[in-house]
């Protein structure tokens, strides 16, 4: 039994993963969604033309970039699924960062999961600003209030 504890926390150590945000997704009593088809309330965007597209959206756009092999992404995808279903005016998707490779490169991202926030095709969101990593529900809210709020001041 040690060594299965042990195990766990060097996956956990090396994978990048906020512990407290992985414990509670272990105990929480929602079943967090396996696949993209379960994640309600979001576009799945498959190449960097439809992302183009999406944040063009005169309403607030919020983007996903994850990576398939991502511990955290695995963890912030039901998080952002959540947040989607709670925000009625704003468009929210997600999509790979394998399948669209320009994306790290044209917006810097230096590490997954990221969220963009976009309005009218611009980006709100800096490489400061930028909400990265796993973290509650709460703070990824508080997060982008905070960079739409800066935007509009």
């Amino acid at each position: 039994m040690t060594q299965i504890i042990c195990a766990l926390m060097l996956m956990l150590v090396f994978s990048g993963c906020n512990w407290g945000t992985w414990f509670n997704a272990m105990i929480s009593k929602s079943k967090i969604p396996a696949t993209m088809e379960k994640l309600k309330n979001l576009t799945s965007l498959k190449n960097e033309k439809k992302f183009i597209k999406f944040i063009k959206n005169p309403k607030l756009s919020i983007v996903m970039i994850h990576s398939t092999w991502c511990s955290s992404c695995k963890i912030m995808k039901p998080i952002f699924s959540t947040l989607a279903s709670e925000l009625n005016d704003t468009n929210c998707a997600i999509i790979n960062l394998d399948e669209a490779p320009e994306l790290a490169k044209n917006y810097k991202i230096s590490g997954v999961p990221a969220f963009l926030v976009f309005e009218n095709g611009k980006e709100l969101s800096t490489n400061e600003t930028r909400p990265m990593g796993d973290m509650s529900l709460n703070t990824l809210q508080q997060k982008i209030d905070d960079i739409v709020n800066e935007f509009h001041r």
